[in-house]
């Protein structure tokens, strides 16, 4: 707000946020928006390389900040902004105290969010207001929020694509905003009081905490139906059990919506209520184009696919999105020439834009008209929790550390909540061999937390194709005995030290594996998803009255929790 007084940017000017999340960041938001820029997120625990990448790369010339947060050391002048520091904007004498913002055209853009990107390097997708309007507008229109009556759970870190439902959804409707605590989404049981608390009738979540979720409000708050009327899941496949147990969790009367979309594009969706869910035997299609955007399959040569066939999947609209920051060639590939336009085949009612999106996935038509996703087509690109990780990045890091040889990654358990990254590496021939361990500590400086590997696993060399190439399907898994602990093995003895093994056996995929009580919760293969669902469980089966979130954390071994 005060750089709009200043009158210090211009149209499309990006403005870096650095800030954690509370109040402070949707004033940073708006007051970026309102200044005439565009909002770059960035998260605090982000590498300093990456952070000065993103920057850089984007041409920020202000970054926002929260005061309490340790400043990046970044080249730009400080000033104090109520609460907020605002680095660079230019010499102040320029901007009269007295001007006014520059006047914002749905041509403009709203933000730049940062993704992986295939080289090591971030992508950023730049994104006009037009975009957010009608995507905003359009889901409205389905589902209308009320002030006085709803309320949207901001909680998904906001440098996430559906974070623009939570931050813009209902302050463009009047509907009240109920902002959780900066960690907190990482624990199912918060996350469930905060919305019981606040009357949360509108959420969105990935489907791996939806479900972890939905686990918490029926062990923690037998017979208590939250008040959600409209709840999306996306960033993940949805499977047919999630959105069973939504019903189970949630009033009858809600409607779940399976919605894929990438930042890149517009959206589908797919609307459940408790009758569609319940009859489910597979995991919900993506289902039918939103307003005015058109879905193709196509071949290799933009040739559309038979029906029932599955296609690469393109989409077709007067496209809100500018493309990629300073990546002409990323740009070609992934918007080409729409074959489509001016065909005497296609309706004049179609929507067709001069270029079509390649998403990079594969889906195919069902009878019904809806859309089944069928995979990706990118070949090293997975999704992890709805974040994009580029499995190249990952490897890329680890070989960054001078006594690792080549190195690989790889997701394992995928589509499952113990859906783990694990690292793989061989030694430098300079270097000494190393066991199994944990991998967050292997390169902070170079990925994001959530591309960190959990594990990271030494091999004597790569398991590789007749072509010499790497054959990611032959990776072994992690040892059993990976987490269990130095030394020997420690039986568990106790009650509760039995009740947990069994929690964790259960959870974290080890069946009638015994776990050591020295074993440790990350090592093992947990996550913050996982000890939500692990508490809630502990609370159930020792009859406890309180369990925090971050007892796994605090705790790591059975022997401590206990």
């Amino acid at each position: 707000a005060r750089l709009a007084a200043l009158g210090c940017l211009g149209p499309d000017a990006p403005v870096a946020l650095l800030l954690e999340r509370d109040p402070s960041l949707v004033v940073g938001v708006y007051g970026a928006l309102a200044a005439g820029g565009c909002y770059v997120p960035l998260e605090p625990d982000y590498p300093l390389e990456r952070i000065k990448t993103v920057v850089e790369d984007a041409g920020c010339s202000v970054v926002v900040t929260q005061q309490r947060l340790a400043v990046v050391p970044l080249k730009f002048g400080a000033d104090d902004a109520g609460g907020l520091d605002v680095f660079g904007g230019g010499d102040r004498d320029d901007c009269g105290a007295g001007a006014r913002a520059p006047t914002t055209t749905p041509g403009h853009l709203v933000y730049i969010f940062y993704t992986s990107g295939t080289t090591g390097k971030p992508k950023g997708v730049a994104v006009e207001h037009r975009g957010l309007v009608r995507r905003i507008a359009w889901f409205d229109r389905l589902y209308p929020l009320k002030a006085g009556r709803d309320a949207m759970l901001l909680k998904t870190t906001y440098t996430f694509g559906i974070s623009e439902w939570e931050l813009f959804w209902a302050p463009t409707t009047g509907a009240t905003t109920v902002v959780a605590n900066n960690e907190g989404h990482r624990f199912a049981s918060y996350v469930a009081d905060i919305m019981l608390a606040g009357d949360v009738t509108a959420c969105c979540f990935v489907p791996s905490a939806l479900a972890a979720l939905c686990e918490t409000l029926i062990g923690d708050h037998p017979g208590v139906k939250a008040k959600v009327r409209v709840a999306i899941s996306c960033g993940e496949a949805l499977p047919a059990a999630t959105a069973k147990l939504f019903f189970q969790a949630f009033d009858g009367g809600a409607k779940l919506n399976n919605v894929y979309g990438p930042t890149e594009a517009d959206m589908t969706y797919y609307e459940m209520d408790r009758a569609t869910a319940l009859a489910m035997a597979r995991p919900p299609p993506i289902g039918r184009p939103m307003d005015n955007v058109t879905a193709y399959l196509l071949d290799e040569r933009l040739r559309p696919v038979p029906a029932g066939a599955p296609g690469h999947l393109h989409f077709g609209a007067p496209h809100a999105c500018r493309g990629y920051v300073n990546l002409p060639d990323a740009n070609a590939k992934a918007w080409v020439k729409n074959p489509f336009k001016g065909s005497p085949y296609v309706s004049s009612k179609t929507p067709v834009g001069d270029k079509l999106y390649a998403t990079g996935d594969l889906a195919r038509w069902l009878p019904s008209g809806d859309l089944a996703f069928c995979g990706r087509v990118a070949v090293g690109q997975i999704k992890l929790r709805g974040f994009r990780i580029e499995l190249d990045d990952v490897a890329a890091a680890l070989r960054a550390h001078h006594d690792v040889g080549s190195s690989a990654a790889a997701l394992l358990d995928a589509g499952t909540p113990r859906a783990k990254l694990v690292g793989y590496e061989t030694p430098h021939p300079s270097g000494n061999h190393r066991p199994p361990r944990l991998g967050k500590p292997i390169a902070p400086q170079l990925l994001p937390a959530y591309a960190a590997p959990s594990v990271v696993v030494q091999l004597d060399a790569m398991p590789v194709t007749s072509r010499g190439k790497l054959d990611r399907k032959r990776l072994p898994p992690p040892p059993a005995d990976l987490g269990m602990g130095e030394g020997d093995f420690v039986p568990c003895e106790s009650r509760t030290e039995k009740v947990i093994e069994a929690v964790w056996q259960e959870l974290l995929g080890y069946d009638d594996t015994p776990i050591s009580a020295l074993g440790d919760f990350v090592a093992l293969g947990g996550n913050s998803l996982l000890a939500g669902r692990a508490t809630t469980r502990l609370r159930l089966e020792l009859g406890l009255k309180s369990l925090p979130g971050t007892a796994m954390y605090m705790h790591p071994t059975i022997q401590a929790l206990a």
